[in-house]
């Protein structure tokens, strides 16, 4: 599907600063016409598992 319009990219950035401010990271991964997968990971210690 493409879109009719472009963002300016400050989302990207927000969410890889806020996963970096955590000690994690931002990996994003594009194929065309296949589609993007967008992967937020923190490290352990920085997680809260529900009990």
């Amino acid at each position: 599907m493409a879109h009719s319009h472009e963002g300016t990219g400050l989302g990207l950035y927000l969410t890889k600063s806020l996963a970096e401010a955590h000690g994690g990271t931002l990996e994003i991964e594009s194929e065309v016409g296949k589609g993007t997968t967008v992967m937020v990971k923190f490290p352990p210690e920085r997680t809260v598992f529900p009990v």
